[in-house]
């Protein structure tokens, strides 16, 4: 947790204080929402997939424009006109691939004002003929190696970053007009070769890029990029992000001053084995300190974040090698695309994960309703057609590591599988309906054929693989409208005894709801006592546990999942509630909890969300998650979820202190 020492107010405290003030103070002056709109792709999307994935776009934007301290105003394509574009100097278009005549209509008139566009990854030619650019074909690669790194050029706008890195499967080029427009950046391969596709192209109208700006890392100058190309057509915007930076890269979270800060870092670096380096660090951070103060002064905005971005990257190195150990029973990494970081090598993946202190790693296997292993009753998985049996490969490295592997096996849900196993699933009727009808895809917990199918990939994992566990993930209902099928009425009547007056029976603190709730409890519970049973039999040693959410016993109610009964029980060896909170005060009440619960202790291993939809937190943030997890006594934790922004932005600086391997090779779990 965070140092607050007493110190007395010093006059160099006094005019960190000031400068703080003076800054305040400067963003009292009103910033204009209006300047910057962010539009989300809704009519220009094709169809309901790919309005949720304009979303997950909107979202990631709306988060690093966030970061930059930009306001902003999102619109949904309906709602865009040039009443609602007028007082703005650029509108970026995250993923809007098809513009309708009169949205299109709407940004002709207002780039003819003066307003400027940032478009990503259109397919749309009248688009691009108005940006006075020239669309191309789609361009697809098997793997993401082909585009790998966007270079910028010496024509591009000041203070972009030289380049930026992400692994694109496709691109949609867009080529200048002569005298009309030009590239800006190019696209590289994972060799450094120059592939020829533009990456980055610019007129007078703004700025478009081959693809859609993807969370895959790189995350710093990612941002820079946009606030670059942003503050090209609002120049306002390095003031206000200047302001901001100025401000929060000076001091850590818990510290009143700069001077506090450093202060307070370094008492919890006295008599560690890294004592030296931390005081080394926060000499070069008050030196780069005071250069920031200048420029600020000088008013050189675009080199006070550039240089803020230092700063604060050495105020987070010195705060993560003061960190204490975290729990070292477990320490868990989910991975969820069952690939690894490096696709065809999983060797490279479980070498970092040890590397950087882990023992288990959590490789998501049986996806949706296709596996990424030689199975006989889930479809097989683009990725096992594409590298084969990836379970097999990544046992071989991860033991080869000295991980511990634990199966991420996803229950009942289907929705990812091929279309004609949904279609077969929904024909026999063993799919959850809604309490409106509607026919939900993920399989009925309570179908006999569904339990047996969930039942047997289990046993055939076990069977056939040397795992360490079995991790039950989505070990639920979907939510607390399913399920309502025919199937789960009449079971619950003959399980009960029961006829129900009305049927979907409603939500409420009624006796039927009641009776309803645990019934559904034990279709869930059943499964997991039944995995329990069958490891025993084929493989005592290895480990069961389950993926949940954190907020028990209410998930009994909501989503049918009594995972303090199996802890109860003994029907699993522990559980990793899914805390992806990003509020510290809320994540700490959260593990007290759990870990307050009837035998509970010993076997609650805290997940923690860096990069979930739900959360995404900073180095700070997750060294500081973990502090409250090792405070509050539990054995283990479970990060979320290994991707090239944890392995780039937050293991190096965890592996510093909090997660730096110091522990034996481990060997099956006690």
């Amino acid at each position: 947790m965070p140092f607050h020492p007493s110190l007395c107010l010093n006059d160099r405290m006094a005019e960190n204080l000031l400068l703080r003030f003076s800054l305040l103070a400067l963003l009292c002056l009103p910033a204009n929402a209006q300047d910057i709109i962010l539009v989300r792709g809704t009519i220009s999307t094709p169809n309901g997939d790919e309005k949720e994935y304009a979303k997950s776009v909107t979202t990631n934007l709306t988060r690093w424009l966030d970061n930059l301290y930009l306001p902003h105003k999102v619109l949904d394509d309906k709602a865009v006109s040039y009443d609602a574009l007028k007082n703005a100097k650029v509108a970026i278009l995250g993923y809007n691939p098809q513009l309708p005549k009169k949205e299109l209509s709407e940004f002709r008139t207002f780039t003819e004002k003066g307003g400027k566009l940032i478009v990503f990854y259109s397919s749309d030619p009248q688009l691009a003929q108005m940006m006075d650019m020239k669309i191309g074909e789609y361009m697809s690669a098997e793997t993401g190696s082909r585009w790998e790194l966007v270079r910028f050029n010496a024509s591009a706008p000041a203070h972009l970053p030289k380049t930026f890195r992400q692994q694109s499967h496709n691109i949609r080029p867009v080529y200048p007009l002569p005298g009309r427009s030009k590239v800006i950046a190019g696209w590289e391969d994972a060799t450094g070769k120059i592939t020829g596709d533009p990456a980055w192209v610019q007129s007078g109208k703004g700025f478009w890029m081959s693809h859609i700006l993807l969370d895959d890392g790189d995350t710093g100058d990612k941002e820079q990029m946009l606030l670059a190309l942003i503050a090209h057509c609002a120049p306002s915007a390095w003031t206000f992000a200047a302001t901001h930076y100025m401000l929060e890269s000076t001091t850590l979270p818990g510290y009143r001053t700069f001077q506090e800060t450093v202060n307070g870092i370094t008492a919890r670096a006295l008599n560690r084995h890294l004592e030296s380096n931390v005081k080394s660090t926060l000499e070069q951070a008050s030196g780069t300190y005071l250069e920031l103060k200048r420029l600020f002064s000088g008013k050189k905005y675009p080199q006070v974040v550039e240089t803020s971005r230092i700063l604060a990257g050495l105020l987070n190195s010195a705060y993560a090698s003061v960190q204490d150990p975290a729990p070292c029973k477990f320490r868990g990494i989910w991975e969820q695309d069952g690939l690894g970081l490096y696709p065809g090598d999983w060797n490279s993946t479980c070498k970092l994960v040890a590397d950087s202190g882990f023992t288990d790693i959590l490789p998501n296997m049986l996806s949706q309703g296709i596996a990424h292993y030689n199975s006989r009753i889930f479809p097989a998985s683009p990725s096992f057609l594409a590298y084969g049996d990836q379970l097999s490969k990544c046992i071989e490295a991860a033991h080869k590591n000295g991980l511990r592997v634990h199966v991420w096996k996803s229950c009942w849900r289907i929705d990812n599988a091929p279309a004609d196993f949904i279609k077969k699933m929904k024909k026999a009727d063993r799919l959850m309906v809604s309490g409106n009808g509607t026919t939900v895809e993920w399989l009925c917990p309570s179908n006999p054929e569904n339990l047996k199918q969930e039942k047997e990939s289990i046993r055939e994992i076990l069977k056939n693989y040397q795992v360490d566990g079995i991790q039950l993930d989505f070990i639920r209902f979907k939510d607390s409208l399913t399920c309502f099928c025919a199937g789960c009425r009449s079971r619950f009547e003959k399980d009960t005894g029961t006829k129900t007056a009305k049927w979907p029976i409603p939500l409420g603190n009624t006796e039927p709801r009641k009776e309803f709730n645990r019934w559904r409890c034990a279709q869930i519970t059943r499964l997991v006592r039944d995995t329990r049973a069958i490891a025993r039999t084929l493989k005592p040693e290895v480990k069961i546990s389950a993926a949940v959410y954190g907020y028990y016993p209410k998930v009994c109610e909501s989503i049918a999942q009594d995972w303090g009964l199996w802890l109860r029980e003994g029907l699993v060896d522990f559980v990793c509630p899914m805390n992806y909170v990003e509020n510290l005060d809320r994540f700490k009440k959260l593990v007290q909890t759990q870990c307050a619960l009837p035998s509970a202790r010993n076997r609650i291993y805290p997940g923690i969300g860096i990069t979930a939809s739900e959360s995404r937190l900073t180095p700070i943030q997750a060294m500081d998650q973990l502090a409250v997890i090792r405070e509050e006594g539990a054995n283990g934790f479970a990060i979320f979820d290994l991707n090239q922004v944890l392995a780039i932005e937050i293991l190096p600086l965890l592996r510093l202190s909090a997660t730096a391997p110091k522990r034996p090779v481990p060997g099956p779990m006690k």
